[in-house]
């Protein structure tokens, strides 16, 4: 399967890339899937990752006791999770601006200074491995979305959007603004999963096999 799919990719990077619009209400049936129908755990717990990150990225600020020299950085607010996905979460920079504004005489500590680079450094390296755990994870269980919310496009056309639903559930992993339920959302576009069959997406990676091994036949005779 590994194999195919890369295949599969390498096809994709052939044809002209096109504009591609995922609905929120895509997104949503998609995070439903993977957060209440299959509950993968690891999806879950990236949730959890990418809020922390949100609230401790740089620039942030922090408290400072001059008589103890102990210090530390306060996680920033959130208002609600999904504004976690406005922040620029590999930021670093201003990571230990802090120690000099928060410093009971406005001089620049070095100690302190180095304090927050670091610790702000160790986060984003945690956040950037967690990151590639979950879009490999994501690369594996996609095909598994039962629901062909694409049934006016072709296998090309749909693989690449399934791939876009997947890339969008990364990169902010939170429930869009949407008021439909799912079963709503389901009927409206008469949509069912039909158990102890291949997906939709799984047949297309079976037709793109096949057309593969159709082309490698008539390069062999």
């Amino acid at each position: 399967m590994k194999l195919i799919m890369e295949n599969w990719r390498k096809y994709l990077k052939e044809e002209e890339e096109k504009d591609m619009d995922i609905s929120q209400e895509d997104k949503f049936l998609f995070y439903e899937w993977l957060t209440n129908e299959i509950k993968d755990g690891l999806f879950k717990n990236w949730i959890k990752i990418h809020q922390k990150r949100a609230r401790y990225v740089a620039p942030r600020y922090g408290d400072y006791y001059p008589s103890t020299r102990e210090s530390w950085l306060s996680p920033r607010k959130i208002e609600k999770p999904s504004d976690a996905c406005t922040f620029d979460l590999y930021n670093t920079d201003g990571a230990d601006i802090y120690a000099e504004q928060q410093s009971a005489d406005g001089t620049w500590d070095r100690e302190r200074s180095n304090k927050a680079y670091y610790e702000s450094k160790e986060l984003l390296e945690k956040f950037r491995n967690s990151h590639e755990e979950i879009k490999t994870h994501l690369d594996k269980i996609k095909l598994k979305f039962p629901y062909d919310i694409f049934p006016e496009l072709d296998c090309r056309e749909k693989m690449k959007r399934l791939d876009r639903l997947a890339a969008a559930a990364v990169e902010c992993p939170y429930p869009p603004d949407y008021s439909m339920t799912v079963s709503e959302r389901l009927s409206a576009k008469n949509l069912k999963k039909i158990e102890g069959e291949s997906t939709p997406y799984e047949k297309c990676v079976i037709k793109f096999k096949n057309r593969k091994d159709a082309e490698d036949e008539v390069k062999d005779l």
